[in-house]
């Protein structure tokens, strides 16, 4: 609220508003109702921890329960609990709405686990997952705040991603390490894909933003541990390229998708189109060819810096500044393992925080000419 009245003395002061008007939008804010996310996500980390205590519970005491009780009390607890999601969707309580759903769904989890008990009924706990992942797909999407979604699609992609390394769906001859590495490339342009496919279709935005996020997860990961293999002093010897078609397959049609959308301004589809091309090919110079202590770095910072400008220019001001973090440490640790010594390293950082500051000085005050050149060669 502070800050919204700073901001209302500006544009009052550079004559934007009249000053009634900004004592009217602060009225209005003031008077809001309190509710926010960070209610929200507590309530729903509270929901799912009673639903787990539940079934910790019942858990406890299972051999004294008959299996028509077992049955006869799941079937109560779910309409109890279908009942309560529509009586506060009639109500328009959004947050216990959540908790009925987050409920619902962990009962439809346990009673798949409750019936293939009393059934005996054989499976693997990724297939059972996927199951309750597409039988409450359509439950998931009558939420209206981000954690569940979340959860769901956390849980899809990881029974998806479990089932294929155990029924080894990609190239079940070769080593779990180029299997894992097939994969790892695999997941973040199979969630930028389906991510795109929904917006073209004007899908749920929930999932959209999930899929989104565990696009940059992902890729995360993969930066991550390609850094890993290219910094490494052994490489693997036996070839395992072939794992990696895939995820080329998938990634060459993100990459052409990119390429051919004309919503995405130049120089940011320039950026987008070098850091993914970054990314692919790290994967087999990595795990095949390169063997440098550099090497892992020199992508890492390469692949975070064209992204960081390609998000930088979309005006998504958190992610750049973290990219530009991970970037300083990664950088850092390069230089703390060239230069080596104590007091060397010291000179060098004093230095470094120097040349920092002074782009810093530089960037405000030449902020508009830079600004200036950038939107010229977006045009």
């Amino acid at each position: 609220m502070k800050r919204l009245q700073q901001h209302l003395q500006e544009w009052v002061r550079e004559g934007f508003i009249l000053s009634s008007q900004a004592e009217s939008i602060a009225a209005y804010e003031d008077n809001r109702p309190a509710g926010s996310w960070m209610r929200t996500s507590f309530m729903a980390l509270g929901a799912t921890v009673i639903g787990l205590g539940i079934i910790s519970l019942v858990a406890a005491n299972w051999y004294l329960i008959s299996s028509q009780i077992k049955l006869g009390g799941d079937l109560l607890l779910l309409l109890a609990l279908a009942s309560g999601v529509l009586w506060t969707g009639e109500r328009q309580t959004v947050w216990l709405r959540e908790i009925f759903l987050i409920l619902f769904l962990l009962a439809c989890m346990a009673s798949i686990g409750l019936i293939g008990q009393i059934y005996h009924a054989s499976g693997h706990l990724p297939e059972a997952m996927l199951f309750w992942c597409l039988a409450t797909l359509s439950a998931v999407l009558l939420s209206k705040e981000s954690y569940l979604p979340f959860l769901w699609t956390t849980l899809f992609l990881g029974s998806l991603l479990f089932y294929s390394w155990e029924r080894m769906l990609f190239y079940p001859h070769h080593s779990d390490f180029w299997r894992w590495l097939g994969l790892i490339l695999l997941l973040p342009s199979f969630c930028a894909i389906f991510s795109h496919l929904l917006t073209r279709l004007r899908g749920p935005l929930s999932l959209i933003v999930a899929l989104k996020g565990w696009t940059l997860i992902s890729a995360g990961m993969g930066v991550f541990t390609i850094d890993l293999i290219l910094s490494s002093s052994e490489q693997p010897t036996d070839s395992g390229w072939l794992v990696f078609l895939p995820g080329f397959i998938f990634g060459g049609i993100l990459w052409l998708g990119i390429w051919m959308d004309k919503g995405i301004r130049a120089l940011r589809k320039k950026l987008l189109l070098i850091s993914w091309a970054l990314y692919m090919i790290s994967f087999p110079l990595g795990s095949m060819f390169l063997t440098s202590e550099y090497a892992g770095a020199g992508f890492t910072i390469a692949i975070m810096g064209s992204f960081a400008g390609a998000v930088g220019l979309a005006g998504q001001r958190s992610i750049f500044t973290y990219l530009i973090l991970l970037m300083g440490l990664r950088f850092l640790g390069v230089y703390v393992t060239a230069v080596g010594g104590l007091a060397l390293t010291g000179v060098g950082l004093i230095f470094s925080g120097l040349l920092i500051l002074g782009i810093i000085y530089l960037w405000g005050k030449n902020r508009q000419k830079i600004v200036a050149w950038v939107e010229g060669l977006e045009s």
